[in-house]
């Protein structure tokens, strides 16, 4: 069931009605139905995954928490709570990332059976269950929580399974924590007029960013690198930048659309984007792009990292042979490049991904290790992040690093981003007046819809980067202007919006992650 269908749609409403009508004791089972349904309509195959994975979260939690709680009776010799903690969580560990692996792989194991049983009559079909990598991610922080006693192990399965499954965010995310959430979940919210019409307009903010802009840029992009070798030069330039658009505004209005809709139902989810190409540096970028995604590879990865005995016993050989800044490079360098190897291979089991997680490592790295001389340079220049056009061109910079970053993984071939690489430069501007730039699959008329659609989320976006509550701003207009406003908004994504066989749930890029 896609975000952006009409069953979604009165999936939703039905869900709200039947929410608020019931007793609020058990309105969070109400969710829990509501989530396993929509999960449902993907496939029955892939809830057998989900239940898995719920039940080995929710064993090992239990067990986690008591023994690091010391609640259990140990006979003479048995091994201290912790280790065996320990023990359980490496397990559970083992267990929920072999099923992430089988997701990540299945395409390959796919090509490999059909290959053995070509013309044998036998069908063979890899599950890919939806979600996994989201839910994986979640149960791996609460229970990794659980064993640090951060958080409490949750007594009622049901209610586990609902903060692994919650609708809104299995398709895309945010990336929840068990402890942030859980309470969000089961406590039960009133209706609130204003609240509801808030979230109704979150959501078609994301409507709006998916199919007026995101699916009517794909048309272009996906002509342009589906078919690279017909191509070059301004056509690349422009297929990058339209790309790397593409993919903000479908992934930040799946976003959109999941916390509008879960502010329906009174529930807050994460914020997941802060308008990324405002940032004057990569790490500011990564900051803001998919910010559940870097807190939890900060939080379970990066950081039990920098503090373990091998990365530390590292340090202090670096430091005994080569100083202090030499050793706190080395340090900060290990876990970044662990981090950014794992993102990649999170994003994509290719060797494009791997790459790419190397390349934005390698940028962390960089400007992690050249940050004192950056900083001795630009005071000597009187170059200060307060100034307007400095800060232009660091954004313009930042941009095109993440544009070559896109460069890497878009055509799904490292050979073909090599290829497009050389292409790149060859000049031909005349193909932005001569009429053939309006034949990649979209018309003039698609082009001037997306760059006033741009401007129209370029202006958003500044208004909110200078602290303005644009939803509340709106909420004070006179009833007649704002109720035009909400129609004349619904009428411009129905008309304008991009509808087809790119509709599809499949067609949000992140949820192939």
């Amino acid at each position: 069931m896609s975000f952006v269908s009409l069953e979604f749609t009165g999936f939703v409403c039905a869900l709200m009605l039947l929410y608020f009508i019931t007793p609020m004791r058990v309105r969070c089972y109400v969710l829990l139905l509501g989530s396993l349904f929509f999960y449902y309509q993907s496939g029955w195959q892939g809830m057998v995954f989900l239940g898995a994975a719920g039940l080995i979260t929710y064993l090992s939690a239990l067990a986690i928490g008591a023994l690091r709680q010391d609640k259990l009776p140990r006979k003479d010799g048995a091994l201290p709570g912790k280790e065996v903690a320990f023990t359980i969580l490496m397990i559970s560990l083992v267990l929920l990332f072999a099923m992430l692996l089988y997701a990540k792989i299945g395409h390959h194991l796919q090509e490999a059976f059909d290959q053995v049983i070509q013309g044998k009559g036998i069908t063979v079909s890899v599950i890919i269950p939806l979600g996994i990598s989201y839910y994986t991610l979640a149960a791996v922080g609460y229970l990794a929580d659980v064993y640090w006693k951060k958080d409490q192990p949750e007594k009622d399965p049901l209610r586990l399974m609902l903060y692994l499954c919650y609708f809104p965010q299995i398709l895309q995310g945010p990336i929840p924590r068990h402890k942030i959430l859980a309470p969000k979940l089961v406590e039960g919210h009133r209706f609130d007029y204003e609240r509801v019409c808030f979230g109704m307009q979150r959501a078609l903010w994301g409507f709006f960013k998916k199919l007026v802009i995101a699916d009517r840029l794909l048309m272009m992009v996906s002509q342009v690198f589906d078919n690279y070798r017909d191509y070059a030069g301004v056509y690349f330039v422009f297929g990058l930048v339209g790309a790397v658009f593409q993919l903000y505004a479908d992934f930040s209005g799946c976003m959109d659309i999941a916390l509008g809709v879960s502010q329906i139902f009174g529930i807050t989810l994460e914020e997941n984007f802060r308008r990324p190409f405002f940032a004057a540096s990569a790490a500011e970028f990564w900051r803001r792009w998919h910010i559940s995604l870097g807190k939890w590879f900060r939080e379970y990865v990066y950081m039990p990292l920098c503090a373990s005995s091998w990365v530390l016993e590292t340090g202090k050989f670096f430091r005994k042979h080569g100083g202090k800044t030499v050793s706190r490079n080395v340090v900060t360098t290990i876990p970044l490049l662990v981090v950014w190897i794992l993102t990649g291979l999170w994003h994509g089991t290719g060797a494009d991904y791997v790459v790419w997680g190397l390349y934005w490592g390698s940028i962390m790295v960089l400007s992690t290790w050249l940050a004192p001389f950056y900083k001795k340079v630009n005071r000597r220049l009187g170059l200060t992040e307060d100034l307007f056009w400095w800060r232009v061109v660091r954004q313009a910079r930042t941009f095109v690093i993440y544009m070559i970053g896109r460069l890497l993984t878009l055509p799904g071939d490292l050979a073909a981003s090599a290829w497009i690489g050389r292409k790149i430069f060859t000049w031909n501007p005349w193909v932005l007046v001569d009429g053939t730039f309006f034949r990649l699959g979209w018309s003039a008329q698609d082009a001037w819809v997306v760059i006033f659609s741009l401007l129209i989320l370029w202006r958003v976006s500044v208004l909110q980067e200078r602290g303005v509550q644009i939803r509340a701003a709106v909420a004070k207009w006179p009833l007649p202007v704002r109720w035009a406003f909400y129609l004349g908004a619904v009428l411009a994504v129905a008309v304008l919006g991009i509808y087809g066989s790119g509709s599809g749930a499949a067609s949000f890029v992140y949820m192939n992650y």
